[in-house]
């Protein structure tokens, strides 16, 4: 998707959410910890938010980040968590990084990618039996 237009659905799904709500953008801005002007520029399509606030604007308004992010139309969230919520909370970060980069790879090299994370888990946890 090209990056105008990705903004674009971005920030109008972020709008239609917070109105849904009945919140004004300094409220929605508070919440988030950010200033009105940014929380605008989301909104407008005119600035790109980062991760953690995204995740933050979809915890804010009870949907996915995939939502969010335009990729389903789908709101709810999965009920299959893709990572433990007790896990600290860059990790997560951590995480859906490598997951957008994964969506971006083709098939034979997220099969590569897996095959290389699954030695890597054996490397590890041989070593950790030997300590």
């Amino acid at each position: 998707m090209e990056r105008t237009k990705f903004l674009r659905l971005l920030g109008e799904r972020i709008k239609q959410l917070r109105e849904e709500k009945g919140y004004q953008q300094k409220d929605v801005a508070e919440k988030l910890g950010i200033s009105k002007q940014a929380f605008s520029n989301y909104e407008n399509g005119t600035r790109e938010p980062n991760l953690l606030t995204v995740i933050e604007i979809a915890d804010l308004f009870d949907v996915s980040v995939e939502y969010l992010l335009g990729l389903t139309t789908e709101r709810k969230r999965s009920k299959e968590l893709i990572f433990d919520e007790n896990l600290d909370r860059n990790l997560s970060i951590e995480i859906m990084e490598l997951i957008g980069i994964c969506k971006e790879l083709p098939p034979e090299a997220i099969e590569l990618l897996r095959k290389i994370a699954l030695e890597l888990r054996k490397f590890l946890i041989c070593s950790n039996k030997k300590s």
